[in-house]
């Protein structure tokens, strides 16, 4: 090309993604060099974390809620844990076994990395000694700025490092769903995403600087946001093309695995049983695998700001390549490390494979909201004609005593009213105009909400929301409005607030009343109840078993994706809550014993696919 000509535009395009190409293949040839090395040291550390780490965790945590003397904890009884000493200073320990197991995972795999970029032998004992400085260095005082950033700020964007000890979301659906009401609602949750997104870009690479560049944590973490702040977009680039491509690949999997189901011979529980064991083991490696590649970047990436020169990948001298024996040896310790790992962690998908069941309830949660807006009589209306088992709806009390249809006490978000229930007399709040999803609508009283229900013979479970200014004898006039329309007993009950729930069942033991759980660890609640309703994110299957032995049915909220619906049901729920109750009757009565195996896989590793 001659001086003076224009570069083409595909050749500037070419240029500019240059670097970001080099990044990821030279990331892929690495990882390919040692792949084995790394698969079985991310398996051992996991299988380590599932059998020893988490289990210590929890016996500490059971000993923590002994000692201050509850059961389990919620988001009402979390300060009672934090003013026992003897409880903190058992969370305390917690913390650091937390940090110190996940400091060992990810600091391993790191220091493997970073030895072959060097050209360093990734002997294990080498690597075992450089993790024990570097646990020391992870353990600072400064160590809970650094967990706060591997536990909650990592995850939030989505990204687990194939640990078992980094949740894969923090944020409960009950929450992010109240703010995506309103477009600027919808708008603020995208804000929030984009700067945790923004965040993880500019602090990804504070392990390696600590590791690599033996920084001080407060340095690594001014270091590393003045590194990636020139190249953001070559290091999104490199991670996203990495991230993406073992998206990709786990939904071909899935797919294929999918396919082979549907179309054996025979196939059944048992086949279905054995390919989902199949799916989380290949699962597991690809996710290792993605793991290294994405942390093979962030280490060049640091080097590269450390001044530090990185063995070209195509002349890696770690150690004389493993001979055929050994590779085979290698992947088959992976592969019974991430099948039993996925055993104990999927086990209840896994258990409930070869069963369905049909008869667990849908909830309409607070009406359909795809046919009006929420707690409103089109919403009961609309969700009437998807044939529910029950309609969920919240009541609070207004300020002349009486009570009507709303989950929030204040109006800024539904109705763009800066104005509380508690406020308002029943005249003004059942004036006020509500927008949501396109539709508009009024707040209604109980009495004719609950009028109309019985006219539409939709059964309801009524939440009676606490919002703090209700009379003293609140209760008396619930009761007393619902006796009115001679409609007190045909309906079920629900509250967050225990002593409400223990209340109503002293004043009316004949009705059918459950304690709703927003945030819960540890044992099952010790109340006088006749079910439970707990939050999605604080389900556990052993919570299922234990209500179960208590004789207390368990009702999940709020599930609105399919795939988590039909595992709920195939665990044993009793119960489940949901915006879409239309998809959720119809997967429901999809589920019988004799249900498409092939639709089991799917359901049990769609956490693999964004297709599922």
């Amino acid at each position: 090309m001659t001086a003076g000509q224009p570069v083409p535009f595909y050749t500037r395009c070419r240029n500019y993604f240059a670097p970001t190409t080099e990044l990821v293949s030279s990331a892929l040839r690495r990882t390919r060099a040692n792949l084995t090395r790394y698969l079985v040291v991310i398996a051992i550390l996991q299988a380590v974390n599932y059998f020893a780490v988490i289990p210590a965790i929890r016996a500490l945590f059971t000993l923590a809620l002994r000692v201050s003397g509850l059961e389990n904890v919620t988001d009402r009884t979390l300060l009672s844990l934090l003013s026992a000493p003897l409880a903190d200073l058992l969370l305390f320990a917690i913390a650091v076994i937390a940090l110190a197991a996940l400091g060992v995972q990810l600091s391993a795999t790191v220091i493997m990395i970073n030895r072959q970029q060097s050209g360093l032998p990734t002997t294990m004992s080498a690597v075992m000694l450089n993790t024990g400085k570097a646990l020391r260095k992870i353990l600072h005082v400064q160590f809970p700025l650094l967990l706060f950033y591997l536990v909650l700020v990592i995850p939030l964007a989505g990204v687990g490092l194939a640990s078992a000890l980094m949740p894969d979301s923090v944020v409960p659906q009950f929450v992010t769903r109240e703010f995506m009401k309103t477009p600027i609602g919808a708008l603020g949750c995208a804000a929030f995403v984009g700067i945790v997104i923004y965040l993880n870009l500019r602090l990804s690479l504070i392990l390696p600087t600590m590791i690599v560049g033996r920084e001080p944590l407060a340095k690594a973490f001014a270091r590393s946001f003045k590194a990636t702040r020139s190249g953001l977009w070559h290091v999104a680039g490199a991670l996203g093309l990495s991230i993406g491509a073992a998206a990709v690949a786990g939904s071909f999997l899935v797919e294929v695995l999918v396919f082979l189901t549907a179309n054996t011979e025979g196939s059944g529980p048992a086949i279905a049983s054995a390919i989902i064991a199949m799916g989380h083991a290949f699962g597991f490696i690809l996710i290792g695998a993605a793991t290294v590649v994405v942390l093979q970047i962030l280490v060049r990436l640091t080097r590269d700001d450390l001044g530090l020169p990185s063995v070209p990948a195509k002349q890696h001298t770690a150690r004389a390549p493993l001979s055929m024996a050994h590779r085979m040896v290698g992947l088959a310790v992976v592969v019974i490390a991430s099948i039993a790992v996925s055993q104990l962690s999927a086990g209840p998908t896994m258990a409930s494979a070869s069963s369905g069941r049909s008869d667990a309830a849908i909830l309409a949660h607070r009406g359909f909201v795809g046919g009006g807006v929420e707690n409103t009589i089109e919403a009961l209306e609309a969700a009437a004609r998807t044939h529910p088992d029950y309609v969920e709806v919240d009541m609070q009390q207004t300020a002349d005593g009486y009570f009507v249809a709303s989950h929030d006490t204040n109006l800024l978000m539904v109705a763009g009213l800066n104005e509380d229930i508690f406020n308002m007399t029943l005249r003004e709040a059942t004036a006020v105009e509500q927008y949501q999803g396109g539709f508009t609508g009024k707040i209604p009283s109980m009495v004719d909400y609950v009028g109309r229900a019985a006219e539409l013979k939709v059964p309801l479970m009524i939440e009676l929301k606490i919002h703090g200014h209700e009379s003293p004898d609140f209760l008396d006039r619930f009761l007393t409005e619902l006796d009115s329309i001679d409609d007190t007993d045909q309906n079920t009950y629900h509250s967050l607030n225990a002593d409400v729930v223990a209340d109503l069942k002293e004043r009316r033991p004949h009705l059918r009343v459950g304690y709703t759980i927003a945030l819960s660890v540890g044992d099952v609640p010790r109340l006088d109840c006749d079910f439970f309703v707990i939050e999605q994110g604080s389900f556990t299957p052993e919570f299922l078993t234990e209500a179960h032995r208590r004789g207390k049915p368990v009702y999940v909220w709020t599930v609105n994706e399919e795939p988590a619906i039909r595992s709920l049901i195939r665990m044993g729920v009793d119960g489940i809550v949901t915006d879409i109750p239309d998809v959720a009757v119809r997967e429901r009565d999809r589920l019988t014993d004799a249900q498409a195996p092939e639709r089991q896989v799917a359901d049990a590793l769609s956490y693999l696919s964004f297709l599922r």
